[in-house]
């Protein structure tokens, strides 16, 4: 999909305004994040949720939805509505400034009966008005071409993803004459969060369902391409169990809120990448092998945190990025320790390993106040560096191998296999 097409479709119409659909972190049910004033007749005549209606276009469909929420100070609401499929733009993590630029889309009432009903305007961001963003249309547009569009959504492209910087309340000066609209009201996605807040429990939090649930992630760890099929499918048929097994013990969520995974120049939005927590299932299940716990459970996290360190990188090649990997925080971990480096744009590498010899050539240009390691350790002799394809590489690598134990696979043997191998790379 063009960025166009994944705003159009997760843009709906609000009654007379606006409004844009998002997933939570939940399987259960979707949002529409809209503007406040869309769910009153008047000011002091509030809707009941029974009679607030969304539609989405093309489809044309008019549905209801369950309960409104309303920000008690800001005009913005949340309407819980039956989950839908949709493509979910991402959260806006990072704090709007001055002279940035997005694009504001929404359902103008006199293009309501058109072919094409749905507008966009292009914002650049001039000013800060309290809790509202003040930002400037790229032209003029009378009353009539902004009216409805109220609580639309304000994106951003990001690469192949989407995402909802905030929800616009009012332009900036509106009149019916022939006066026109040049400005525009919005108010943060991260406003939002006050209404979950004062709905805990009600509510889940504006995250990507799976880090409620690493279930969701099964088919996107542990590829093995390029592995035998049969090999294949047996070994990731037992890798995936264990893996769903993991994800009826622990969550991403409780994960983020207890732990660091991150290393802190790393901003929040990283949270939200699928690739970040499709590669940690993948470590802990490494972990499964090499520490033999059963059942693996939250406080586990903190004796695996002693021995390995997951290290989450944005690189298309991992090895470029060495003196990141040494200023990392490696305070918790112990002696042997290996740190496995995972990457969202290199997944599946040739070479997996990074030399002692190598790491400190570099460390000797590094000021010593940049290391962030326990007292006493070295991290080119305490600690090995690898990256997590590794285990794949060396299972793929096997596999093709007349000799190993791959060629006697079993489903009864198949787990004392990937013991194995799990062991030769990094036990």
């Amino acid at each position: 999909m063009s960025f166009f097409e994944q705003c159009r479709q997760c843009s709906v119409m609000v009654d007379g305004g606006s409004g844009v659909l998002f997933q939570p972190m939940t399987e259960e049910y979707s949002y529409i994040l809209t503007a406040k004033h869309n769910l009153y007749d008047n000011q002091n005549n509030p809707k009941l949720a029974t009679d607030i209606h969304f539609t989405r276009s093309p489809e044309g469909t008019s549905e209801n939805i369950i309960e409104k929420y309303e920000h008690t100070t800001l005009d913005i609401a949340i309407l819980k509505i039956e989950k839908i499929d949709f493509t979910s733009p991402y959260k806006q993590w990072e704090q709007v400034n001055n002279g940035d630029e997005f694009k504001f889309y929404g359902y103008p009432e006199n293009r309501r009966q058109q072919t094409e009903e749905i507008k966009y305007f292009n914002l650049k961001v001039g000013d800060m008005s309290g809790q509202e963003i003040v930002a400037e249309n790229d032209s003029y547009y009378a009353q009539s071409d902004v009216s409805g569009c109220s609580g639309g959504g304000v994106f951003r492209q990001d690469g192949e993803n989407f995402i909802l910087v905030g929800i616009e309340c009012r332009m900036d000066a509106e009149s019916a004459e022939d006066e026109n609209n040049s400005r525009l009201r919005f108010i943060s996605i991260n406003a939002f969060d006050k209404i979950i807040e004062d709905n805990n429990g009600v509510l889940q939090p504006l995250y990507p369902p799976f880090l409620n649930n690493f279930s969701s992630l099964l088919d996107n760890i542990f590829f093995l391409n390029g592995m035998e099929e049969a090999e294949k499918r047996l070994t990731q048929d037992r890798l995936r169990l264990i893996a769903e097994d993991l994800s009826k013990k622990i969550k991403p969520i409780d994960i983020k809120n207890r732990y660091n995974i991150l290393e802190s120049s790393y901003d929040k939005k990283c949270y939200s990448n699928k690739e970040l927590w499709s590669m940690y299932l993948e470590f802990i299940v490494i972990s499964v092998f090499l520490d033999m716990y059963s059942p693996l459970g939250i406080e586990a996290i903190r004796d695996i945190n002693k021995k390995r360190k997951f290290l989450f990188l944005k690189s298309t090649n991992w090895k470029e990025n060495k003196e990141e990997i040494l200023t990392s925080d490696f305070s918790s971990l112990e002696k042997n320790a290996t740190v496995i480096v995972a990457c969202d744009g290199d997944r599946t590498p040739t070479s997996c390993h990074i030399k002692s010899s190598t790491l400190e050539n570099i460390g000797h240009g590094i000021l010593p106040e940049k290391f962030n390691i326990a007292y006493g350790m070295n991290p080119y002799h305490d600690f090995t560096f690898k990256h997590i394809h590794a285990i794949q590489k060396q299972m793929i690598d096997d596999c093709d191998n007349s000799d190993t134990v791959f060629n006697g696979a079993t489903a009864t043997n198949i787990e004392e296999i990937i013991k194995d191998e799990i062991n030769k790379v990094f036990g």
